[in-house]
């Protein structure tokens, strides 16, 4: 009689996850740009989660006196986002990839001419979603 060997390895995948932004947009040019993230390699419950914040609020600041500000809304579609809201989230499945948020700018009036600037700060993370 032969034995007989039972043995189990289990072997999990570091996750991976490749999230695109453009790295400007230029509002007068073309007020909406696109966030795009794929993921591999997930657990059934993993997701990635794209989030924007500014450390000021949604502002665009005159290039000559910081003191003039301009508002500004940011949407994905018709939802507008808060300032530290997530605006996608993908898991691995066929249904999730690739996650793409087409996000718009939308400032108010410009009181004053010239140019303005901002920077928006995305935060990636891996969280488990069960």
């Amino acid at each position: 009689m032969q034995p007989v060997l039972h043995w189990q390895q289990t072997v999990q995948n570091a996750p991976t996850y490749v999230v695109t932004i453009p790295a400007t947009v230029t509002v007068h040019e073309q007020n909406s740009f696109t966030v795009l993230a794929t993921a591999g390699a997930l657990t059934s419950t993993q997701k990635v989660e794209v989030a924007v914040s500014a450390n000021d609020g949604f502002y665009l600041t005159h290039a000559d006196d910081s003191a003039v500000k301009l508002p500004y809304v940011l949407k994905n579609g018709t939802e507008t986002i808060q300032n530290g809201g997530v605006v996608l989230e993908t898991g691995n499945t066929s249904a999730d990839a690739p996650a793409r948020a087409a996000l718009a700018v939308e400032p108010e009036a410009a009181r004053y001419a010239g140019l303005y600037t901002g920077t928006l700060t995305f935060v990636v993370r891996l969280h488990d979603a069960a």
